[in-house]
């Protein structure tokens, strides 16, 4: 089999000749040698597809907006409360309250299908959104503490967010979060009282966050933004303590005119400043949530490996295996499918990456068997991003593939995984896609080159030459010896 490429030559010894066109046009196509299956792949497209991604960069944007103007607001009200103290900030955090709610009106414009403002669905905040709730129950708790002396609850911090009306509600991780860095605020609040002397509201500070600490203590806190956080209340406590400590040893020489307060006294005085029961519903919730992820992991470890298992397969040419195992791995997914509609959250991580694997098997099947690279409809079980992902890593299979066929001088199916790396990639970078797959992009790009790189290696080998040793090798980086030199 010779290589059938489009080899215009140039009309002009004056100029140079066209790129090479790897796909054969209608004029030159229909000759019995694969030229209507590298057209058809070409051509291939997933226009519905183009439009969610478009529509998850609107809601993207729409949350890098809004995030900025969150942070403006945040800013203005955590003043508000240095300055005026318990008695300021309404206006400001009426505004907070409006910006907030906007953000997620304009989500919805946009065509948002996350369910943001339902609490009982959990479903994830888009982008950056969880962290900006986070911030705001922080000078929310903030505000409620000079008010009261006490710490927020969830069902306040809903309230001050007019919850009943709007729908809109904090999770329980973002409360954690947020009550979590206050709890670390409070000792900057310290050092301010401390230095009017007023040992009272230092010991207030000391008391709510030493009940804080003791609540927090009974959570499993899993690797996270919220384990990070919880491992600062440590180092706040005992900051509090120790100007406890300080003003203690300097109160007799003091110059308070004043009688000093007692701290016989103030211990009488001693309230309770956190609500222990709503803590302890809020782990209950969350350990709830904690076993469902254990269940969920486990499974899709096995998902996974079934997925690993079919390529493998499909790599010996063990069909009846290959499509046993992608059997297997679609099963375990729609087993957990009810976990994930309950809890979506748990969506974003092994699941999903076990979905990825399976979507390449799924794929690299359908490439192999049929000639074809699949659409979302094959597997109405992935969402947008998870087949993506597979679509992405599918070139690496068709690469490897395709380094067989040509150890066997098998040039047109070489030149068929080279029209289908290139078509993905073209694909794929007309997208709007979210960072993650993005980061895939140079890989495939890398991978086209060395298609590339082995075609051209198999011309020199049907003119009856010897290809280059390391043909490939020039598409490496230089090393900082060759640099040097």
């Amino acid at each position: 089999t010779t290589l059938h490429l489009a080899r215009a030559m140039s009309t002009s010894l004056t100029l140079p000749g066209p790129p090479l066109c790897y796909v054969p046009t209608n004029g030159n196509a229909g000759k019995g040698n694969g030229d209507e299956k590298l057209m058809q792949m070409a051509s291939f497209s997933l226009p519905s597809l183009t439009e969610k991604l478009s529509l998850a960069e609107k809601r993207r944007d729409v949350v890098f907006k809004s995030s900025k103007l969150i942070d403006r607001q945040l800013v203005k009200c955590r003043a508000a409360l240095d300055i005026r103290g318990a008695d300021g900030g309404d206006d400001e955090f009426q505004a907070l309250n409006d910006v907030i709610k906007g953000t997620f009106e304009d989500l919805n414009k946009a065509g948002s299908t996350s369910d943001s403002f339902n609490q009982e669905s959990n479903a994830p905040r888009e982008g950056n959104l969880g962290n900006k709730m986070d911030d705001a129950v922080r000078a929310l708790a903030y505000r409620y503490f000079l008010k009261t002396g006490k710490l927020v609850k969830l069902s306040d911090v809903n309230a001050m967010l007019d919850s009943a009306s709007t729908g809109l509600s904090f999770r329980d991780e973002e409360y954690l979060g947020g009550v979590i860095s206050f709890a670390q605020d409070l000792s900057r609040y310290a050092i301010g009282r401390a230095t009017l002397r007023d040992e009272q509201s230092v010991l207030i500070a000391r008391d709510l966050v030493s009940e804080l600490m003791a609540c927090l203590l009974k959570f499993d806190f899993r690797n996270g933004s919220i384990r990070r956080k919880f491992d600062g209340i440590k180092y706040a406590l005992k900051r509090l303590e120790n100007i406890l400590y300080e003003l203690s040893v300097t109160s007799d020489n003091a110059g308070d005119d004043g009688p000093k307060s007692k701290r016989a006294k103030i211990e009488e005085e001693k309230t309770e400043r956190v609500d222990v029961a709503e803590i302890d519903e809020v782990r209950a919730r969350m350990e709830a949530r904690d076993e469902l992820r254990e269940k969920v992991i486990k499974r899709t470890r096995d998902s996974q490996k079934s997925a690993k298992q079919a390529i493998f397969a499909l790599h010996r040419g063990d069909q009846a295996r290959a499509d046993k195992l992608i059997l297997e791995s679609e099963e375990i997914a729609a087993e957990l499918l009810p976990i994930i509609e309950k809890e979506p959250q748990l969506r974003y991580g092994s699941f999903a990456n076990s979905l990825e694997e399976y979507a390449e098997a799924k794929l690299f099947k359908l490439w192999l068997t049929e000639q074809r690279l699949g659409t979302p409809d094959d597997m109405p079980i992935c969402n947008e991003e998870e087949f993506l992902g597979g679509l992405c890593d599918l070139t690496g299979e068709v690469g490897r593939n395709a380094v067989a066929k040509g150890t066997s001088r098998d040039v047109t199916a070489v030149q068929f995984a080279m029209v289908t790396n290139m078509t993905v990639m073209n694909l794929l970078e007309g997208l709007a896609l979210p960072y993650n797959l993005g980061k895939k992009l140079g890989p495939l790009n890398q991978s086209v080159k060395k298609l590339e790189q082995m075609l051209y290696e198999l011309s020199l080998t049907q003119g009856g030459r010897t290809a280059p040793s390391g043909g490939m090798v020039e598409d490496e980086e230089p090393t900082t010896k060759e640099v040097n030199e």
